[in-house]
């Protein structure tokens, strides 16, 4: 139906009279500079029309309908309520008695009687031709939003979809179980801020009596910092083949071809990574790590913290960077920690919110410190790790952090007879708590 013809249907009965009572005299009085082509049918051919009418999508481009209908209150109903159902704008006339029972009508049709002022109804109907031409526009806007916003989801459903595969793809990445080695106890924290994570950990047995582990965090989140910590993966060497025997490489070693691979690839200087490798000799327990621009781990003992400081830059930044080591034993009770710098913000207190941000503060040191009360158990590091991953669930935020979390423990638990004492780095280098 097009927007320039206005319909004008009537009962039967009326059919007659129609064009002389109500057509002719609407035209000649219309209000605008030239009146529409008016269509005069019956209210049953009307409402075959309205009926297929699909509700919400074709009725702006429906023209107003004056509706002269001489019937029972049972049809009137019916009428009315198939006008309302398809929001078609109608002035309805009706004989006296129907009009006054209607006219308190709310559902947005106009009622009058057969004998209205055809004046008026000309003025009622040009006001309705008027306001469609604009619903017209405004449904087709919104038609192509809504066209594009379901091609949006489409994108945005298939953005999850990969998302998701790219998360697995990650999670292959990750030791499937940690080690088991008698005398020490491994325990990990991954959580993710998103599908994927910028952060990495991997521990692993290099031969018999050596035990290697990584910690990394890429600059960065999302997808990028996800793909960053996959090359991270892929070109970390913790052992060379010299002759016929495979020897497992010093930490700083480990941390300096890392380096150099990250920047002899192309683009190296989109792809920076913090990182902590270490090592442990199980029979006598000594740790070996080597950092790269990564917060210190810190070492549980006796009730301090200690700092394991070690010096080295990013990975990425200088292909001539020095990265250094520090030793130290791993004694009964004691628990190694390792973690990302997303740890530093999981607890915020009302001083670390900014408008935008949460800055670091040191209240996650408290519940590192929480580790240690495992320390003299069998699953130590396994355990502690599971306390401070209910703690970071039940904090305000935790469905929403905004880095990723990494940790890493590494406990020796208490045995009834002391381990053999031995030079200590640990305890002379970094004799002062955190």
């Amino acid at each position: 139906m097009s927007s320039s013809t206005f319909i004008v249907a009537v009962s039967p009965s009326l059919l007659d009279r129609a064009m002389s009572r109500w057509v002719e005299p609407i035209s000649a009085a219309w209000p605008g500079a030239e009146a529409p082509r008016f269509e005069l049918i019956t209210h049953d051919e009307l409402l075959a029309r309205v009926e297929l009418i699909r509700p919400g999508v074709d009725f702006a481009a429906t023209p107003p309908v004056l509706l002269a209908i001489d019937a029972h209150m049972p049809e009137i109903f019916r009428v009315l309520s198939l006008l309302r159902d398809r929001l078609v704008p109608a002035v309805m006339l009706l004989p006296g008695d129907a009009a006054g029972a209607l006219r308190r009508n709310r559902d947005g049709t106009i009622v009058d009687t057969l004998d209205a002022d055809t004046t008026t109804l000309a003025i009622m109907l040009h006001t309705l031709g008027e306001r469609q031409q604009l619903l017209h526009a405004v449904s087709r806007d919104l038609h192509l939003a809504q066209s594009s916003q379901g091609g949006l989801r489409g994108e945005m459903d298939k953005i999850h979809e990969e998302l998701h595969l790219a998360a697995a793809v990650q999670r292959e990445l990750l030791p499937r179980e940690l080690p088991e080695v008698p005398g020490t106890s491994f325990g990990v924290i991954y959580k993710p801020m998103g599908y994927v994570s910028g952060d990495l950990y991997d521990v692993r047995k290099l031969d018999d009596r050596t035990v290697g582990f990584l910690i990394a965090d890429a600059v960065g989140h999302g997808v990028p910092a996800a793909l960053v910590t996959m090359a991270l993966s892929r070109s970390l060497e913790t052992r060379e083949r010299r002759g016929d025997e495979w020897t497992v490489l010093e930490p700083a070693e480990v941390l300096n071809r890392l380096n150099r691979e990250f920047c002899s690839r192309p683009h190296a200087a989109q792809r920076f990574a913090t990182a902590v490798y270490g090592c442990i000799d199980l029979p006598t327990m000594r740790v070996t790590l080597a950092g790269a621009g990564h917060p210190p781990p810190l070492l549980l003992r006796a009730g301090q913290r200690l700092r394991q400081e070690t010096e080295g830059p990013l990975l990425g930044v200088f292909d001539d960077a020095i990265f250094d080591q520090v030793s130290f034993d791993l004694r009964p009770s004691d628990t190694l920690v390792l973690y990302t710098d997303g740890l530093e913000t999981a607890f915020p207190t009302l001083d670390s919110f900014t408008r935008s941000t949460t800055k670091a503060n040191h209240e996650y040191l408290k519940y590192i410190e929480k580790m240690a009360i495992h320390a003299r158990e069998g699953r130590a590091a396994e355990l502690a790790a599971h306390e401070l991953a209910l703690a970071l669930d039940h904090h305000s935020g935790s469905l929403h952090q905004i880095d990723d979390i990494t940790v890493l423990a590494i406990s020796c638990p208490a045995v009834t007879s002391q381990a053999k004492p031995g030079t200590d780095a640990a305890s002379k280098a970094s004799a002062q708590a955190a």
